[in-house]
């Protein structure tokens, strides 16, 4: 799930070892699509005149989040 949602945010090295010649990393907090619904939903609530639901801001923020997510890969 966190390598679909965009690995962790924050991620800390598990320890200074190598796994097959990739870092081997601890899960600790948000995901990175998390993060980026975050920032998201922090500019969509500072609009002047924002009236939309929690719920639809929420809906926003996050397909917004997965924009990004999908804009990394290219």
């Amino acid at each position: 799930m966190y390598e679909e949602a965009g690995g962790p945010v924050f991620p800390v090295q598990k320890s200074s070892e190598f796994n097959n010649q990739h870092n081997v990393y601890a899960q600790t907090g948000m995901t990175l699509r998390d993060y980026f619904a975050a920032a998201a939903i922090t500019g969509l609530m500072s609009r002047h005149g924002n009236t939309g639901s929690n719920a639809d801001n929420a809906e926003v923020a996050y397909s917004l989040a997965d924009e990004m997510l999908l804009a990394r890969e290219s």
